[in-house]
């Protein structure tokens, strides 16, 4: 894609990004809808974008972010006075006092960490932080991302990035409960999409995993070559899924016949003897492809 990219809003420019790809493994009819009826940025989004801003760029603060006080919406005059706000700052994300606070303990705390303050460091140093990118693969797909950071080190070239760096804030980062959020939201697809953005011959993703609450714990994880391979196979199915049903012009949900069963629990938990279970005909609509959960 041609694009002078100190001129474009990321947002604005209409090419696929992980986040929209990623609500085709649901289905085609999923992913068709959330890209017709876009969904407003939540608080989690805005807690999340801010501590981005803290750790990676300090410098985009003041013009992207305002903390806003508490106004007693119960009265005239508080409901004025927060309107007038939010008119003041029509083009910044607003977030709470509280919310801002949280913010900057969660960013202090990534920065104190020895391991994911090094990385950070190295990706200010670089000047490589929210990186901006957009291609054309082989299918012909206009692509694009916004890496976190790119880290430069660990082989020869120090001019080659070597990881695509990404923050995260999470409920849990302990190993346990990261790992969880990881299937969860598709964060191996998302470096393996990454990565194959930055193009380059790279060793491997590193997510910087952070708690919104005390004592805003900080975890790494690490993906190797192998793992961003095989998310990469993930990737390239639901762009085939992507690329078939634009050609269609077909974006199905769920059309294909499931066969399910009544299971044994749900007789015998309403009263049906087991005996009479147990002399049922062998066969007729006794089926695995889903399980019943209820009437």
């Amino acid at each position: 894609m041609d694009l002078d990219q100190d001129q474009i809003d990321y947002y604005s420019v209409p090419a696929l990004s992980h986040s929209r790809l990623k609500d085709i493994r649901h289905s085609p009819g999923h992913f068709r809808w959330k890209m017709d009826n876009a969904e407003p940025a939540t608080d989690a989004m805005n807690l999340g974008s801010l501590v981005h801003a803290m750790v990676l760029e300090p410098h985009v603060l003041a013009s992207q972010f305002v903390a806003s006080p508490k106004f007693d919406r119960r009265t005239k005059v508080g409901k004025e006075e927060r309107s007038k706000f939010f008119a003041d700052h029509p083009d910044k994300k607003v977030v709470t006092v509280d919310e801002w606070e949280q913010a900057t303990l969660m960013a202090d705390a990534v920065l104190a960490h020895p391991g994911a303050g090094s990385l950070v460091d190295n990706v200010i140093a670089h000047g490589s932080a929210e990186r901006e990118v957009y291609w054309e693969d082989a299918r012909g797909i206009n692509r694009k991302a916004k890496v976190d950071g790119l880290y430069y080190g660990d082989h020869g070239d120090q001019s080659v990035p070597s990881y695509v760096i990404d923050l995260k804030t999470t409920i849990d980062a302990s190993p346990g409960g990261f790992r969880k959020s990881i299937s969860k939201y598709c964060y191996g697809t998302q470096m393996a999409y990454y990565v194959e953005a930055a193009n380059t011959a790279m060793r491997g993703a590193v997510i910087i995993a952070v708690s919104k609450t005390p004592p805003f714990g900080v975890g790494l994880y690490r993906f190797n070559s192998e793992a961003i391979d095989r998310a990469a196979l993930v990737v390239s199915r639901w762009l085939d899924v992507y690329e078939k049903c634009t050609k269609e012009g077909v974006w199905p949900t769920y059309w294909d016949i499931q066969n399910v069963d009544v299971p044994d629990w749900f007789l015998t938990s309403n009263g049906v003897d087991r005996e009479r279970i147990d002399d049922r005909p062998v066969g007729g609509t006794k089926s695995h492809q889903v399980s019943w959960e209820g009437c």
